[in-house]
């Protein structure tokens, strides 16, 4: 039974075509353009991932010595510049003299107060220098004087002792006779007159004796209080001098003190070379500005860099650098290269560094960074860079494909940045 619109035969009569199947063929110029679409695709997908792409970050610092550079400054009063002791570019000593300086100020006369007070205590100084000297020699002269009492003393004492020696003899022999004449009177030998003047003779030579042994007793302990006084003499005389010689300190420190108070000498902190002197003789100056600057001899040149808070994220030591001195414009000379080897750890606010040749109005971090090249190709020259120079410079942060950056907001949902 038939269940289509035309019979079996007749489709399958359609089948035989005596001329085969129709073909359309593209004309040469469809090919060549395909061609040369599929090359061009070829080509962005090759140059998408060889090509690469550095995120930058510019910023902007300065040159200074690898160890650092010392500005000196002036006291915190105001003074006036005696003399300067060394010129620009001078290589100076550790300890050498720099700069004096004068602080003091003048009377309604036009003189200088500090020098008149200088010249009252120098001149109490003296006086005290010399009431020293006079006290050193009255203290030997009391020593003197008190051994030679002591030698009299003793002189004396011997004396006394011969005198009480005598005195007992004499007591001995009245004491004696009177005891035979109270013998001969209850005898009946000697009258009552003659035997009181046997007893008056005794007292009288019991008092003698009594006297002398006073005498030599007193001397005794005028020797013993002469020694004492000798003893303890040198430590009196010696709290004496102390005394003076303590005022004589107080007035040398005052001297001293007055000195560095009116008068300062800026001497080198340590080896290195005089630049940017900035004072002459007679120049008034205060704390505000650096007297002069210091530079250590034969340091090598390094980049101090402020790199921005919201530019440190992705900073690390090894990325290059690419520099661009403002003495030097780039379009002429050309940008020098460096290499990031220290970042520092601690944040840098605004108005915390203040001797820096750049402002720094952020927070940011203190980078320090090698140079390749020390000197800059100028009109057939090789010039130096010099401490202090200030630059722009470009950080690569990263380094990746075109591909990678076309793909980030994918890398960026999947973690993968």
């Amino acid at each position: 039974m038939r269940t289509g619109l035309f019979r079996k035969e007749v489709i399958d009569e359609q089948s035989n075509a005596v001329d085969g199947r129709f073909l359309m063929t593209p004309k040469p110029v469809y090919s060549a353009i395909a061609g040369l679409l599929v090359v061009w695709i070829l080509a962005v997908i090759i140059y998408l991932n060889t090509g690469s792409y550095a995120r930058k970050a510019s910023v902007s610092g300065w040159l200074e010595p690898n160890h650092g550079v010392f500005k000196l400054y002036a006291d915190a009063r105001r003074g006036k510049v005696l003399d300067v002791l060394v010129s620009e570019g001078q290589l100076v000593s550790k300890g050498a003299p720099l700069i004096k300086i004068n602080y003091s100020s003048d009377d309604a006369s036009g003189n200088k107060v500090s020098t008149q007070l200088l010249a009252e205590l120098e001149a109490k100084q003296h006086r005290t220098r010399q009431s020293i000297q006079r006290l050193d020699v009255l203290h030997r002269a009391q020593r003197q004087g008190l051994e030679e009492q002591l030698s009299q003393a003793k002189r004396a004492l011997t004396a006394l002792d011969a005198i009480v020696e005598l005195s007992q003899t004499q007591w001995a022999l009245a004491l004696k006779q009177w005891e035979k004449a109270q013998t001969l009177l209850n005898q009946g030998h000697i009258s009552q007159a003659d035997y009181e003047n046997h007893t008056l003779q005794r007292l009288t030579a019991e008092q003698q004796l009594t006297l002398a042994q006073k005498d030599q007793n007193d001397e005794k302990a005028n020797i013993a209080a002469l020694h004492h006084e000798l003893a303890t003499l040198p430590q009196q005389q010696a709290n004496e001098m102390a005394n003076v010689e303590n005022t004589l300190s107080d007035l040398t420190q005052q001297i001293v003190s007055h000195k560095s108070n009116a008068e300062e000498t800026i001497y080198a902190p340590h080896n290195g070379v005089i630049s940017g002197l900035q004072v002459k003789a007679g120049y008034t100056i205060d704390s505000s500005r650096p007297l002069l600057t210091l530079l250590p001899k034969n340091a090598d040149i390094q980049a101090r860099i402020a790199v921005p808070v919201r530019s440190a994220g992705f900073l690390r030591k090894g990325q290059a650098l690419h520099i661009r001195y403002d003495a030097f414009p780039y379009q002429k000379f050309g940008v020098q290269s460096g290499e990031i080897v220290n970042i520092s750890p601690s944040l840098v606010l605004p108005g915390e560094l203040t001797d820096i040749p750049i402002s720094i109005s952020e927070p940011a971090y203190l980078v320090t960074a090698t140079l390749n090249t020390k000197e800059i190709l100028a009109y057939g020259n090789n010039i130096s860079l010099k401490a202090g120079m200030t630059f722009s410079a470009d950080v690569d942060l990263s380094q990746r494909t075109l591909m990678e950056w076309l793909m980030e907001p994918l890398y960026s949902i999947t973690g993968k940045l």
